[in-house]
């Protein structure tokens, strides 16, 4: 992906976020931009005309989008780029299906959990169902779709890729948080789909290791599955935290112990605040990891390493110092409740920023096992949560949001929320994987 595509990817997010908000989708300005920035071609094999790339590039800079354009836009570009490689798991002739017409073919998704049918006939299945949460599906040119094929003991899950125009869509999303994302319901009428556009869930959950594949194109869903879904989550809680403090530092609005003031002079979902009030906080911004996620971070998490071209760590994204708990009020008296806020929840967000960012250069460097899997599982539910517990106070010091800023925040703040709960990010499933794979005795 190109910086300069990325950049004009979220400019343009950042000037259709309330459209999106309001009507509940992207529009068509914001999908084409996240095409342009290459989301759609990033995991797609070279063969297609694809790029091939890495986890740890694709959260970095998901997360940028975020923070600096919209998270839901950034939510629907990571799922892009997700899906692509999901569907680079079909037999050879399928994928030269979807990606007939070139490597940017727009892939949406339903596979947890499996519904509906699919029932053996001549030639391949017929598929009917009806599928949840499909984010992106009405811009999509293929949707993959997890079915139950046979029935009792020798039912199996199968992925089925679908041209668009196959299915209906139901208008059906309206969640409180990323409402930006179109997750609508898909529905499948005796749909039929032959066997070469379709594979095994079980194989892109157990992955095809030393297979000869890129790394991209045999991992197992749980190598970065997760750290794709909270990729926009910490760049929404950056922005987020960038919002309160710069209210609270400059005394306007409602942020904090009571403060009062003026309305902000840069208006919240614009280019101009997007990258004005963007400074990070501690070791540097999501920009910073952008370009170096590969080397950031030691494998305790003890600091980051930038690489070449990359802002300095402690550097915000315009190049400008980054703002920290010692000046982010400089020069007036510091409330104890915005003290602690401030702390807590800058420490916060850093630590979900270090915790994603190694599991991501893992995810794209080390060894794939069992372990390696569940321990970038579980650091994936464990950043949302710290995000999630980040953003919640922020919300609960904010007054009444009384312009486009508040609201900008606590819009931030539910989609932070809405991410935490989605269903590749609960704990108990991540927690019992990981204690699986630590605690299973060592074979003899």
């Amino acid at each position: 992906m190109r910086d300069d595509l990325l950049g004009h990817a979220a400019v343009v997010a950042a000037r259709n976020a309330g459209r999106a908000e309001r009507e509940r989708r992207l529009c068509g300005e914001t999908v084409q931009a996240l095409v342009d920035a290459g989301f759609a071609r990033h995991f797609v094999p070279r063969r297609w005309g694809g790029e091939e790339g890495g986890f740890g590039e694709l959260v970095a800079r998901s997360a940028v989008l975020a923070e600096r354009g919209c998270p839901c836009a950034a939510w629907c570009g990571a799922l892009l780029a997700a899906h692509g490689r999901i569907a680079s798991f079909l037999p050879e002739r399928g994928r030269a299906q979807v990606w007939a017409h070139g490597p940017d073919a727009r892939i949406a998704a339903a596979l947890a959990p499996p519904a509906g049918t699919a029932l053996p006939v001549a030639g391949g299945l017929v598929l009917s169902g009806r599928w949840t949460c499909a984010s992106g599906v009405d811009f999509a040119d293929w949707v993959l779709l997890a079915a139950w094929e046979g029935r009792g003991a020798e039912r199996r899950a199968r992925v089925l890729a679908v041209p668009a125009g196959d299915l209906g869509v139901l208008d059906t999303w309206d969640s409180p948080g990323m409402r930006g994302t179109g997750s609508n319901s898909v529905l499948a009428e005796s749909v039929h789909v032959p066997y070469h556009r379709t594979f095994l869930l079980a194989d892109l959950t157990a992955g095809r290791p030393g297979a000869g594949l890129p790394r991209c194109h045999g991992a197992p869903a749980h190598l970065a599955g997760g750290l794709m879904f909270a990729a926009p989550a910490l760049g929404a809680a950056t922005r987020a935290l960038h919002l309160w403090t710069h209210r609270t530092s400059t005394g306007t609005g409602s942020t904090g112990s009571g403060s009062t003031g003026t309305h902000g002079t840069v208006a919240a979902g614009t280019p101009a605040a997007a990258s004005g009030i963007a400074g990070a906080h501690g070791t540097g911004s999501t920009a910073a990891a952008a370009h170096g996620t590969a080397g950031t971070a030691g494998a305790h998490g003890t600091g980051t390493a930038g690489t070449a071209g990359a802002p300095a760590a402690g550097t915000g994204i315009a190049g400008t110092p980054a703002v920290g708990v010692g000046t982010a009020v400089a020069g007036r008296g510091v409330a104890a409740g915005t003290a602690d806020t401030l702390t807590r929840s800058s420490g916060e967000v850093e630590a979900a920023r270090l915790l994603l960012t190694e599991a991501a250069r893992r995810a794209d460097t080390e060894p794939v096992t069992e372990r390696l899997v569940a321990r970038n599982r579980r650091d994936a539910v464990l950043a949302v949560t710290l995000l999630a517990t980040a953003v919640r106070r922020l919300a609960d010091t904010t007054g009444p949001h009384e312009d486009e800023q508040d609201t900008t925040l606590l819009r931030l703040c539910r989609d932070v929320t809405t991410v935490a709960s989605h269903g590749a990010l609960r704990m108990e499933p991540a927690a019992e994987a990981y204690a699986a794979a630590v605690l299973r005795p060592a074979a003899p």
